[in-house]
Formats: structure tokens, sequence, C-alpha cells
């Protein structure tokens, strides 16, 4: 397994917020309210990257999980370390 992919369905809800870690930044996907609640949305994320789902307060959030997976004879996939290209375009 080298990463998930969260697909989340149509649905209505409050809270719920998905927040991934990576490399020591913080990214929140928020698919909530009215003019969200009729379209499917996904996040993809790296295995190294930590997660968390904050709680549903009210209604329900219906997402379909998977694990990535590689079964190729290469090495698994990994993120580019794009760091230096990243800070030139934020700099600009």
């Amino acid at each position: 397994m080298f990463g998930t992919l969260v697909i989340q369905l149509p649905s209505i809800y409050c809270g719920g917020k998905l927040i991934v870690y990576h490399q020591g930044k913080k990214s929140e996907f928020d698919y909530r309210g009215p003019d969200c609640c009729g379209n499917c949305y996904f996040t993809s994320f790296y295995a190294d990257c930590q997660h968390e789902v904050e709680k549903v307060t009210k209604g329900y959030r219906l997402c379909l999980i998977y694990n990535l997976m590689y079964q190729g004879l290469d090495e698994c996939p990994i993120p580019a370390d794009n760091q230096e290209q990243v800070s030139a375009i934020v700099s600009a």
C-alpha cells in the first residue's frame, strides 16, 4: 500500500472535516454545506501522511475508502520532494 483514496458521496452533514499532515504542513478538506451536498469529491494522500477525521456532529458523511496498492516490479511510488519549486512559486 502506498496511499489512500477517499471518495465522498453526496451527503448532508456537519463536522467531519478531513485533515491531512505532510512535511509539517496541514491541509483541510471540508466538503459540506448546501453547495456541496449534491456532488462527489475525492481526496488522495500517500501512506506516510498522518490524517484525522473530525467528528460528524449532525447527519451522515458517506465515503468510499480505498487502499492504493502497487504490484509492479519497480519500487513503490513515493511523493516527489518539490519543496524548492513550491517555495519559488509562492514567492513569485
